[in-house]
């Protein structure tokens, strides 16, 4: 069995259901196409110069000096050879590559990491998600299972209570519920418009970490969905300049920036009338350039429960979650280091260069407090070919990043802290 999906896609005639977007990767994949010997351009100056050049075409840069450079190229051809041996192996889950980050050193590519968790000794208020039913799986013969249609449409239940830590939907509860084998919220519409999305197009963070603003805006723009039938485009510029609790470009988390929004009484400018700009400036958020949410409340789910995230997801919205992806401990203590540096910096490059298939890597589990990066669950399933179950987690880095804009990791053993810190957003019933 194959192990991964680029190199089946280089080997086979048919063409492969992801395909790279960023035309750096696919000038990569056109060359590996026709290479008789790939490891042999590992050490092809004269091709690894070309595909820097072509790099720099398609991702232009203003390098400072000759030094600087220097310095990027050295990074990319680094990366490059990482490409290439990815299409080399053989028990890869998963494959990476090129894209706009290949040429960024490591302090550079941990401003993506936005994501602030508070510190474990802090007694948080949350209400934490306990579901009063029993799950279980359908036992369905996996190799049958099959995504949902594009036109499947999706009413999400509200909530019965808003304090208690345990509570039912409001449609009728059943001593043993049933998740789906399979969900994705990708490819749902809204039952109110069935020419309405649940989620909008993928953007774009640029160089700021401000990767939980734009978890919790998807999380809002998908309510407004479900309940109005509307899409909207929500400004995750006013949650970086507006959330004084959070750290604008510096990070955030899930709470302080729905308190924002519930204390500005739930109101959230257009993405068009309050543009995003990747830097935090004076809040200028008004009431007349948006829509009102309307009253939410949130849950935190029991972390760990993987059953509980899947009802969840299906049953009220797209999870908020942090998770781990590597982390540049240059320069600091190994002691202060969430994992060795040495398995830290190799998951922050390898994730950065995900290009497809089911994340999944040694080393990256650790505690939910050392999380750096805030995604949206949209969905689950299992990858036939690798035997792998996965949770799909929308990023804010573009849709020529991974699949998409999207990644795929592994679901069920908490892989890079998945399943240690997620959120809900739903509509309190009557």
């Amino acid at each position: 069995m194959k192990q991964f999906i680029l190199f089946i896609c280089l080997l086979v005639v048919f063409p492969c259901s992801i395909t790279a977007r960023d035309p750096t990767q696919r000038a990569l994949m056109k060359h590996l196409a026709q290479a008789a010997n790939k490891r042999g351009l590992i050490s092809n100056e004269t091709f690894i110069s070309t595909m820097f050049q072509t790099f720099r075409s398609h991702h232009p840069r203003r390098y400072r000096a000759l030094d600087n450079e220097t310095e990027r190229y050295q990074i990319f051809q680094n990366r490059l050879k990482a490409a290439i041996e990815s299409t080399i192996e053989t028990n890869l889950t998963f494959t990476y590559g090129l894209n706009k980050y290949s040429d960024w050193p490591p302090h550079e590519l941990q401003v993506l990491r936005g994501t602030r968790p508070p510190p474990p000794t802090t007694e948080t208020h949350y209400v934490t998600m306990t579901f009063s039913r029993t799950k279980q799986t359908k036992s369905s013969n996996k190799k049958q299972r099959k995504e949902p249609s594009q036109s499947s449409t999706t009413t999400p239940a509200t909530l019965t209570s808003t304090t208690s830590a345990t509570f039912t939907t409001t449609t009728p509860a059943t001593d043993v519920y049933t998740v789906p084998d399979t969900f994705d919220y990708t490819t749902r519409v809204s039952a109110l418009n069935t020419n309405v999305s649940i989620i909008r197009p993928i953007r774009d963070q640029g160089y700021c970490g401000s990767c939980y603003a734009f978890a919790i805006i998807t999380l809002f723009e998908a309510q407004y969905a479900f309940h109005y039938g509307q899409a909207a485009n929500m400004s995750d510029q006013q949650i970086i300049d507006c959330s004084t609790g959070d750290y604008g470009c510096r990070g955030g988390y899930f709470d302080k920036s729905f308190a924002y929004v519930q204390g500005y009484n739930w109101y959230l400018n257009s993405a068009l009338k309050y543009p995003y700009r990747a830097n935090a400036s004076t809040c200028a958020a008004k009431t007349t350039d948006g829509w009102s949410v309307g009253n939410s409340v949130y849950r935190h789910i029991t972390p760990k429960n993987v059953t509980d995230m899947q009802e969840a997801l299906v049953t009220y919205s797209p999870l908020w979650i942090s998770l781990y992806v590597g982390s540049d401990c240059s320069g600091s203590a190994k002691s202060s280091c969430p994992v060795d540096p040495t398995v830290a910096s190799k998951i922050m490059a390898k994730f950065q260069g995900y290009t497809s298939g089911v994340f999944k890597i040694d080393g990256c589990i650790t505690s939910a407090s050392n999380n750096n990066h805030a995604m949206v669950i949209v969905g689950y399933g299992h990858d036939l070919e690798l035997g792998l179950d996965y949770w799909k987690l929308r990023n804010s880095w573009g849709p020529e990043w991974g699949e998409d804009g999207y990644v795929r990791i592994q679901r069920g053993v908490n892989m890079c802290n998945v399943e240690s810190d997620a959120f809900f957003i739903a509509k309190p019933a009557p």
